[in-house]
């Protein structure tokens, strides 16, 4: 440190829960010396430095947020034959301005989801949040599954045997359908899907329906609250969709494609699925109205606006936007990300990767009207909106320090976003975090920003609930007035 002290660092270990067989907690020990004596001593807990991680966004009927989380209790032991940390299950609820109401622990993980319009939950018209839960039976040595419901103010009102499932959804009278895996049916490649209805009060079992020789794909429910399946038939050369209204046949339409099957789609507000396949996109209303038309490149998403129109991206990055119709409205000249996630807010096109987060916004001309940064991805399970049209995005954020064994943390985040003013202009730039720095973190005086090439001019300071506080243009700043509020930082050129 200069020439009369030094610093030494160290990492501590001990025993993190309750009956752990190992040390898991690491804490940080820095200490402050002179030649003759230990001046100041460091502490940094290893408590609350565990791994959060698989959250799941969900938005009830008065714009709630509830997250679906894991998290381990504490850093793994990275030794051999060194012990793992147990895993905690939750559910958390915050308020419309992410104050935290209740959070609870449930027994098991919520299953996983791998395709668009594979959902494991559903709130109903009271905001009472069921999910289908997995865990591995040791008794038997297979997984096994169950539906859980929990309560608005955070109960868990049961929890029964259910299945492994692709969806569950409420049918016509708000009691819960659920899409189990398919089962292969035959050497022709065909599946038969079994349909389970749970009644919503007590979670009994009330009927069980099995669709032969088809696959599921999304589903709808409509203003008076009809149930819409929409299920896929591939055997043989014959591609078809299926739609079924409150588990009865409606129509089955034959599909003008290739043996490669439907490879984007999206569900508009009045149950229409536009869809796509190699070099054609296609449109079926519930009123069994078809057409479809030849496009250049394969699309490989489909997403409808609140307009009525279609935003696709195919396999080289090409935007193209469609009239209801299906006739060409318009097209991007650049080419842009392949398979980035998307997300529709306000007639736009939110879209980003998930190595770095960076976020382009479309609208429906094709044309990037702005690009900046978020801390986590848009994925169909971190992202969701609200009726406000606002981003609600959830995470996880976190560092990791090499010592004699791993030590990291990664906390969990849930942010609130509004763009109804929206509008950074193309040519500005957004900073990449590597070249800014705030220090110390935390702190409850004063704090320090630099950039490695001096550009910013001005900060704001906002609380967590997004209110502004004050600005500042001095690189130092004093917080120490504010000391109750949690903070973000926003410099003026745009950073997120």
């Amino acid at each position: 440190m200069n020439n009369s002290n030094i610093a030494i660092f160290r990492t501590t270990f001990s025993q993190m829960y309750s009956g752990s067989d190992f040390a898991t907690q690491q804490d940080i020990e820095i200490q402050k010396i002179d030649t003759n004596q230990i001046l100041n001593t460091y502490n940094y807990s290893g408590e609350g430095t565990s791994k959060a991680f698989k959250q799941h966004i969900i938005i009830d009927n008065n714009n709630n947020t509830l997250i679906v989380s894991e998290e381990k209790l504490g850093p793994d032991e990275l030794a051999i034959g060194g012990s793992r940390a147990p895993v905690r299950k939750s559910v958390y609820k915050y308020d419309t301005n992410l104050n935290l109401m209740w959070n609870i622990e449930i027994p098991h993980s919520i299953i996983d989801v791998y395709y668009s319009g594979d959902k494991n939950y559903v709130i109903d018209s009271n905001n009472n949040l069921y999910i289908n839960t997995e865990f591995f039976d040791s008794t038997t040595f297979t997984f096994a599954f169950e539906l859980i419901k929990i309560s608005e103010n955070g109960n868990i009102l049961f929890q029964v045997p259910s299945h492994r499932s692709r969806n569950i959804h409420l049918d016509e009278n708000d009691n819960l359908n659920l899409v189990a895996s398919p089962i292969n049916s035959s050497s022709f490649g065909d599946s038969d899907t079994y349909i389970y209805t749970f009644n919503s009060t007590d979670g009994t079992i009330i009927n069980t329906v099995l669709l032969e020789g088809v696959d599921f794909l999304d589903t709808f429910k409509s203003q008076n609250d009809d149930s819409y399946l929409y299920m896929y038939s591939k055997v043989n050369s014959t591609r078809e969709l299926h739609i079924y209204k409150n588990l009865n046949l409606e129509f089955i339409t034959n599909l003008n494609i290739s043996s490669s099957g439907i490879l984007g789609h999206d569900i508009d507000s009045n149950g229409t699925i536009n869809f796509s396949s190699p070099n054609k996109l296609h449109s079926l209303s519930l009123a069994n109205q078809y057409s479809n038309v030849s496009v250049s490149g394969t699309i490989r998403q489909v997403v409808n606006l609140t307009n009525t129109k279609i935003f696709t991206l195919n396999n080289n990055g090409y935007i193209n936007v469609f009239n209801n119709d299906l006739t060409l409205y318009s097209s991007s000249s650049d080419s842009y990300y392949d398979q980035p996630y998307l997300l529709e807010i306000n007639n736009t096109v939110f879209f980003n990767t998930y190595w770095d987060n960076v976020v382009k916004v479309f609208d429906e001309n094709s044309t990037e009207i702005s690009t900046f940064k978020l801390p986590s991805s848009l994925s169909y399970f971190y992202a969701d909106k609200d009726s406000n049209n606002s981003l609600l995005l959830s995470g996880d954020f976190g560092e990791q320090i090499s010592t004699n064994q791993e030590y990291s943390w990664r906390r969990g985040l849930i942010h609130k976003y509004d763009f109804s003013s929206f509008n950074l202009s193309v040519n500005e730039n957004f900073l990449i975090k590597d070249s800014l720095t705030i220090y110390p973190n935390p702190t409850n005086s004063i704090i320090t920003i630099n950039s490695i090439d001096n550009s910013i001019s001005e900060v704001s300071i906002y609380d967590i609930n997004g209110r502004f506080l004050f600005q500042s243009k001095s690189s130092k700043i004093d917080i120490s007035h504010s000391v109750s509020y949690t903070h973000l930082t926003l410099p003026t050129t745009p950073y997120v």
